[in-house]
């Protein structure tokens, strides 16, 4: 059920940057439009529909007590910080086979999926010569592409289970975009970007709901806001690393396809980070019990009890 849960929202998101970008096309064609212009529309349209949708959003998300009580004499800082240390030191021992190795996982895959859109404008304009206009009609192909991968991924991962369908979608990801570093070699390729667009919304609408679906059920009851920290912070972390990585390439004077392919090492550090991973059933065994406890909210050290334990 998670997953089909999943798979709509990434679909309800996905769609809903699409129809964001349909209308600033249409401005954009409508009122002819340079790119600085269009991209001053664009913004505005973005401020006005933060204001829009966030505020009220914000106003409808109901008031939830604090968990834990908070300790006298110590800071926040200082509970923050100690907090966060001892539930790295409680994932690192009580769920080092499935939900240390889902974090690792994210740091890598999603640096490489996140960069993908920041590479690929660069390469669609300095090797295909590509236009503004033309970039916007590839990333709309490509947000309406998410809408049939959520299900695809959805399909899949009922058929097998989420690992294993995140699993292929980081394999036929790294091979779609491995092929198309080699055939958009230039403007004469424009026409096949357009194809290479849709293959690329289909995997990354695939590769979000699976990603979200296996944090949902494997973090443990009890540990689901600060784990929420801690995946948010995951998926960040190292999303500056490829794309400094393409423009070291570039400046030293190698062809741009080569800076595409370096995405593919994320990929593929993520898929075998992720092949560690615990069988799904016993990471969903796993996650039924609050193991860290003891750990998080009541010493540093286990019980001899719980220190048996694995």
């Amino acid at each position: 059920k998670m997953t089909w849960y999943s798979a709509v929202f990434t679909m309800c998101q996905f769609a809903s940057q699409a129809a964001y970008l349909i209308v600033n096309i249409g401005f954009q064609f409508g009122f002819k439009l340079k790119d600085v212009a269009a991209a001053q529309v664009s913004q505005g349209f973005c401020v006005a529909w933060l204001f829009l949708t966030f505020v009220p959003g914000w106003m409808k998300m109901p008031s939830v007590p604090a968990l834990h009580p908070r300790p006298s004499g110590k800071s926040l800082a200082r509970i923050g910080f100690g907090q966060n240390w001892k539930t790295v030191v409680g994932i690192h021992r009580y769920y080092k086979s499935g939900l240390r190795w889902f974090f690792l996982c994210v740091v890598f895959a999603e640096a490489g999926a996140n960069a993908f859109t920041v590479v690929a404008v660069t390469f669609m304009v300095e090797v295909l010569g590509m236009t503004g206009t033309q970039v916007g009609i590839i990333f709309l192909v490509t947000l309406l592409s998410t809408i049939p991968g959520s299900k695809l991924g959805q399909l899949i991962a009922r058929k097998t289970n989420p690992i294993t369908s995140w699993k292929i979608n980081l394999i036929v990801f790294s091979a779609v975009t491995v092929a198309g570093s080699f055939i958009l070699t230039g403007p004469e390729r424009q026409s096949i970007c357009y194809v290479f667009g849709g293959a690329w919304g289909v995997l990354l609408g695939w590769f979000y709901p699976l990603e979200n679906v296996i944090f949902t059920m494997s973090v443990p009851r009890g540990q689901e806001a600060e784990l929420s920290g801690f995946y948010t912070y995951c998926r960040s972390i190292l999303t500056w690393l490829p794309p400094l990585v393409f423009t070291v390439m570039n400046e030293s004077g190698l062809h741009m396809k080569w800076g595409m392919l370096s995405l593919v090492i994320f990929l593929v550090i993520g898929l075998v980070l992720l092949q560690l991973m615990a069988p799904w059933e016993d990471v969903l065994e796993a996650a039924k019990v609050n193991k860290m406890k003891e750990v998080v909210f009541t010493s540093s050290k286990p019980s001899s009890d719980s220190a048996g334990k694995d």
